[in-house]
């Protein structure tokens, strides 16, 4: 048994061996401490003080600054300093309980190299270090490298832990944002559909703006769910997509036919500039790259009053690796961008920054999913705008292009001229999603038979061999999920196996990957639209022209009108329809007799002004404008339904792309068709309006 004589004695044997000594109670105050502390503690009035609190600890490593954590480091390496009283110590933590000091004791002397590194003019003495420091110091120097080493190990070894608990986060949060996904958009997808099938059939005016207003707000709700789940999943990691092959000259033309109807009604001129055609295909990230055009294209549109929106792509360089760097570029003639706003255009949820289009209706995610996505393919947006002068978007990114021009790339975009030829089998374990689905698939042309399971799908095809040509099968369904329904269905001892197109309601990297290892074809993400359905199937389901539909045969390229001599290409257009009423049926179902009657009248009187400044440019040799009336022309024409007329401007075009020379007599080809459409186009319309 200890006695106070002992402690006291134990004490001052301690101050002997080591001139910096604390003993600390279990609350971490200071109970006493040796000369030297003292000597530095009095220079703040700091007596009474929390040692962890006083101290800021190099080491150990993993220390959490408490009386339990020393406890738990007892007799490893401590390098603790106080910027308060310029004081820093180097020792170990000790449990002298049985000597009767309660507490703890650190005990050990001043960190010579943090106080002359950082309090040079410390009034260190001789004897502020032990007589057998020199000693000491060798075992610090020899004892601190195992030390090092202990600590590092400690810190990998939560480091791992901790990167376990991140890894089974993730793979938590993906499944809560996969599933999340699917309950979203599935009923999504329904009411979306529902709308899409209202709007084939006639109804009095109230209904069809019903139908409009309840349109405009299904695709604004998607467009945030879309943005929400895709920003969840950049944060996850899960947005690898598979890289496509792509024609640039179709995705940038077709980016533009998406807005013509909305740059009609407000009467502004669309244009494309810089390269006009990319010989060789590029493969890359389609889906991503087609969302930035169109949005910047459709932001141009949104803010523009009138004048121009222009379009550019140019390849800037070959990079080493053998990519093309491509710059794209979006102009308007708005109201311009104050400097000061010119960063919060891209932050979600802004829907305008000026007083001109504070009105603009949106969600404002337009132009942060266009950064987003500009850094995924690899490149950076940029903006430069002056108020009043209208803004420029720009952004390049790294595209790798494929020599074969006899490779799989799709070109070929989806009219309403055509339906599809075949039996389809829908599988979808959603009742609604299942009898939209079906409907939608029926109005393309296709015979349709359904399933509502893995299991009912796998039976019916096995019941009827060779009776489907496409499957559209559900990933998510329970029991029998789609991707096992697959390897079912190809594992049939059938000659002829049916093509499989993946439908989800998600489009991670991890489903697609799984839909083609279970030898499905194509992939389609929910909600179910006909571009995607086209995307999907074009290449192999039969296409067939609708009944008095008669178009220019595939083969008919822009280099085949080159190649063949301008007698032989009018001969293979006067089989073109002159006017193809669905188009203008289109608009009308998108913006209504009035609105397409007034768009109408601007065509015709736009048209007429740009066909005197076609042959006037012709006349004096001016390549710019001739190639420009012609392609706005042709687009116009195209727009309306005058078939006829649009292929003979676009051949013009491609005329003059190739350096050759429009003579009279091409012009004069024109003529025809064109006022034989625009007969057709009134005369469909008034009989629209007296409907």
């Amino acid at each position: 048994m200890t006695t106070d004589t002992d402690n006291v004695q134990f004490w001052n044997d301690l101050n002997r061996l080591f001139t910096a000594v604390f003993q600390i109670d279990e609350q971490g105050r200071i109970v006493r401490s040796s000369a030297l502390v003292r000597r530095f503690q009095a220079t703040d009035g700091a007596l009474e003080s929390n040692f962890f609190e006083l101290f800021d600890f190099k080491r150990p490593t993993a220390f959490d600054g408490t009386f339990a954590g020393a406890k738990n480091n007892k007799g490893k390496l401590f390098l603790a300093f106080s910027e308060s009283i310029g004081l820093a110590v180097r020792g170990q933590m000790m449990d002298f309980s049985h000597h009767g000091l309660a507490g703890l004791c650190f005990v050990g002397v001043p960190w010579l190299w943090w106080m002359q590194s950082n309090n040079p003019d410390t009034p260190l003495l001789f004897n502020d270090f032990p007589i057998h420091d020199a000693q000491m110091d060798q075992l610090f120097f020899m004892t601190t490298q195992q030390t090092m080493v202990d600590d590092l190990q400690l810190v990998n070894d939560e480091l791992l832990l901790a990167k376990n608990e991140v890894d089974q986060l993730h793979v938590s949060r993906s499944k809560y944002f996969h599933h999340i996904s699917h309950e979203m958009r599935t009923p999504l997808n329904g009411i979306i559909s529902t709308l899409a099938l209202l709007k084939e059939d006639q109804h009095d005016h109230r209904t069809e703006e019903l139908i409009r207003l309840g349109s405009h707000s299904a695709s604004r709700l998607l467009e945030v769910i879309n943005y929400t789940l895709d920003t969840a999943s950049l944060e996850t990691d899960d947005t690898e997509e598979q890289q496509e092959l792509f024609d640039l000259n179709s995705i940038i033309d077709d980016s533009l036919a998406l807005i013509q109807a909305r740059a009609l009604q407000k009467g502004i001129e669309l244009r494309r500039a810089g390269q006009q055609y990319f010989e060789a295909p590029y493969r890359g990230r389609l889906q991503l790259l087609r969302q930035v055009l169109s949005n910047l294209l459709a932001n141009a549109i949104k803010f523009t009053q009138e004048g121009l929106v222009v379009i550019s792509a140019q390849m800037r360089e070959a990079q080493a690796d053998g990519r093309h760097l491509i710059a794209f570029s979006v102009v308007d003639e708005g109201p311009g961008i104050p400097e000061d706003d010119l960063v919060r255009v891209f932050e979600p949820f802004v829907t305008g920054v000026t007083e001109e289009t504070q009105n603009e209706q949106g969600t404002g995610l337009g132009l942060n999913i266009v950064k987003r996505f500009v850094a995924t393919l690899g490149g950076t947006v940029t903006v430069q705008s002056q108020p009043g002068e209208g803004s420029t978007f720009s952004f390049a990114i790294p595209l790798t292009p494929v020599e074969n021009k006899n490779s799989d790339v799709s070109v070929r975009s989806y009219e309403s001229d055509y339906q599809l030829t075949g039996t389809a089998l829908v599988v979808d374990d959603m009742p609604i999603n299942l009898t939209l689905n079906a409907q939608l698939l029926q109005t393309m042309g296709l015979t349709v038979d359904t399933a509502s399971s893995g299991k009912e799908a796998v039976a019916k095809v096995m019941g009827s061999p060779g009776r489907f040509d496409a499957v559209f099968m559900d990933l998510d369904m329970p029991e029998v999920s789609g991707f096992e329904a697959a390897q079912q269905i190809l594992a049939l001892p059938m000659d002829a196996v049916p093509r499989i197109i993946a439908l989800s309601a998600h489009s991670s990297h991890n489903d697609r990957q799984r839909a083609s290892e279970a030898g499905m074809d194509r992939f389609i993400v929910k909600p179910f639209v006909r571009e995607d359905i086209i995307d999907a199937v074009q290449d192999w389901l039969p296409m067939s022209p609708k009944k008095d539909i008669n178009r220019v045969p595939e083969d008919s390229s822009e280099q085949a009108f080159l190649d063949a001599s301008s007698d032989q290409k009018n001969n293979e257009l006067d089989g073109v329809l002159s006017f193809e009423a669905g188009k203008i049926e289109s608009l009308i179902q998108e913006l209504g007799v009035a609105v397409t009657k007034t768009l109408v009248s601007k065509f015709l009187a736009e048209s007429s002004d740009r066909w005197d400044g076609l042959q006037k440019a012709m006349a004096t040799d001016d390549v710019d404008v001739t190639s420009r009336e012609t392609h706005t022309l042709g687009s116009s024409c195209l727009t309306f339904g005058l078939l006829a007329a649009g292929q003979r401007f676009r051949h013009l075009e491609a005329q003059v792309t190739a350096g050759k020379l429009i003579s009279p007599a091409d012009l004069a080809a024109v003529e025809g068709p064109l006022a034989e459409g625009i007969w057709q186009l009134e005369a469909a319309l008034q009989k629209k309006e007296s409907s």
